[in-house]
């Protein structure tokens, strides 16, 4: 019975990740991270998302050190400053 059990928290685990992928919770910095995957991913800038930072090129960097924000705000605000730059 173990057994069993095991395998549906397996299985239960494996559906959150995959749902999270692609609706990130929208009580954390994965809400910021995940806009800002959405802006840059047709961009052709060049830029690297982190678990806690964004940058893009050399001059546009922002940290998310706290897990439970959103970083929503910062984010947009972020984005637009690097738009502003082209």
């Amino acid at each position: 019975q173990m057994k069993g059990g095991k395998r549906i928290n397996d299985w239960n685990e494996s559906a959150r990740v995959k749902g999270a992928m692609l609706r990130p919770p929208t009580n954390s910095r994965a809400a910021g991270r995940a806009q800002a995957v959405r802006h840059f991913r047709d961009s052709r800038r060049p830029y690297i998302i982190n678990w806690d930072s964004i940058t893009c090129g050399p001059n546009h960097a922002m940290m998310m050190s706290d897990p439970f924000r959103d970083y929503k705000d910062e984010v947009r605000a972020f984005l637009a400053a690097v738009d502003d730059t082209e």
